[in-house]
């Protein structure tokens, strides 16, 4: 058996493993990567790519007001006090880490958008933001991975579209809002095939742009490679 050294060892490569894999070469670390599946991802590359994340730079940047003290208000107004994975500790980093993360990402040239029109589930909470804190990814080509697209969670979603405008066009029938959105969907699907592009959206975007991320960082990723055990 071949003995390899590393200096953080991380399992799982859903947005968690590929953030703290990129995190960590960034910081001078020497990580590994390991997936257990052929195909990189996780179940993140198969869900909406919605990251909730309040007081964020975007909504600054957009001008809408929010505050760490607002963020932390609204969470103790839904999450049950005595659970041991939300202490006001975890919470106060989650909140605290938002700024360092968006960062992170952009410095990288991961963009990110605000999701127009996505409010917080219980905006009506003390706390709650109307105008919404989640934010996701740009569409993204797949094509750019290159020998990996294979290795590459394909998106269940056919069509290359953010959560913002799937929800726009769920009113095509009635609003000339929901019309005008699927036509620009629908362009950028043409000009995407005319272009050999291999479009995904929501959470295989972000996915699909982490992954670049850390293939141009010379991360060491590993597939089939489930673990097996952990000796400490």
């Amino acid at each position: 058996m071949t003995k390899t050294a590393c200096d953080i060892l991380i399992i799982g490569s859903g947005i968690g493993g590929l953030t703290a894999t990129i995190a960590a070469r960034l910081s001078g670390l020497n990580p590994i990567l390991l997936e257990k599946r052929a195909i990189i991802g996780g179940s993140s590359a198969l869900s909406g790519g919605v990251l909730w994340l309040p007081n964020n730079p975007l909504m600054q940047r957009d001008g809408i007001s929010d505050s760490r003290n607002a963020a932390l208000t609204y969470i103790a107004n839904f999450v049950p006090e005595g659970d041991p994975g939300s202490t006001p500790a975890r919470r106060e980093a989650f909140v605290d880490g938002v700024a360092p993360l968006v960062m992170l990402y952009e410095s990288q040239g991961v963009p990110l958008l605000r999701c127009d029109g996505y409010s917080d589930y219980y905006d009506m909470l003390p706390g709650g933001c109307a105008a919404g804190r989640s934010v996701e990814a740009k569409v993204f080509d797949v094509n750019r991975l290159g020998t990996w697209k294979d290795k590459f969670t394909p998106q269940n979603f056919p069509v290359p579209a953010r959560s913002s405008e799937s929800a726009a066009m769920t009113t095509l029938g009635v609003s000339w809002k929901g019309r005008l959105k699927a036509v620009e969907v629908g362009l950028r699907m043409a000009r995407g095939k005319l272009m050999r592009k291999s479009l995904v959206s929501a959470g295989a975007a972000l996915q699909g742009r982490l992954l670049e991320v850390a293939l141009k960082l010379g991360c060491d990723i590993r597939t089939n490679a489930g673990l097996v055990d952990l000796d400490t």
